[in-house]
């Protein structure tokens, strides 16, 4: 099941990038590359990530709904899109930040963000918004009665804020080159500080990039702040 699903996702992300830029070989690469990476193909593997690769259809499913709203107008189709993306949610609260995704969606490719039109386009997120502050509320409340998310004094807020950052970095890293992968990556509470600065700038130098917004390549600048 997981497999067949990882197929639709696949066609499902090479659809949409074609649909949003008009370019069929760049889609068919980023689709591929998706279709193989480890870090994907993980959740495929594992029985139990069902929810991953399902949010991950209502992800691709959202963004879908939502480009067509931005070139139609059609009311209808935005709201499907927030009823889609409220069951994604349900699958797997994972996709909480496809809101500020849309609204880079909105800078590029839509081309709708402009300096007079960009307090209208963030209030076009507010039920995104407010479907994800209740999933985000929901979440909480479930972890810590399961005893999921430990306390201040267990985890301290310094030590949370390097884990923080270091995750960040050791993702991204991953991203580029895939090993030792795991099923479980276990809080760190004595993370060396060379890791954790390396980790900070290369955040620091990807975000100076995007806001960088290099002319003619707001991709690049859309696709580092989506990855940071």
């Amino acid at each position: 099941v997981n497999l067949l699903i990882h197929v639709v996702n696949v066609l499902l992300l090479f659809g949409l990038i074609a649909r949003l830029t008009a370019r069929a070989g760049p889609s068919a690469f980023v689709a591929a590359l998706f279709a193989i990476h480890p870090m994907h193909v993980e959740s495929v593997a594992w029985i139990a990530e069902l929810k991953d690769v399902l949010s991950t259809t209502l992800w691709l499913l959202t963004a879908w709904i939502y480009a067509g709203y931005a070139r139609s107008g059609a009311r209808r189709s935005y709201w499907l899109a927030v009823a889609v993306y409220a069951a994604g949610l349900m699958a797997k609260p994972m996709i909480v930040t496809l809101p500020a995704i849309l609204f880079l969606f909105d800078f590029w490719p839509l081309n709708r963000l402009s300096a007079g039109n960009w307090r209208r386009l963030a209030a076009d997120k507010a039920p995104f918004l407010a479907v994800a502050a209740a999933s985000a509320v929901v979440t909480l409340l479930t972890t810590a009665y399961g005893g999921v998310v430990g306390s201040v004094t267990q985890y301290p807020i310094g030590d949370r804020a390097a884990n923080v950052i270091v995750s960040y970095g050791t993702y991204i890293s991953k991203m580029v080159w895939p090993d030792s992968l795991a099923c479980l990556y276990p809080f760190d509470a004595n993370l060396p500080a060379w890791q954790v600065g390396a980790s900070a700038l290369a955040i620091l130098a990807l975000s100076g990039i995007a806001a960088a917004k290099p002319k003619g390549r707001h991709f690049l600048a859309v696709c580092i702040v989506h990855v940071v």
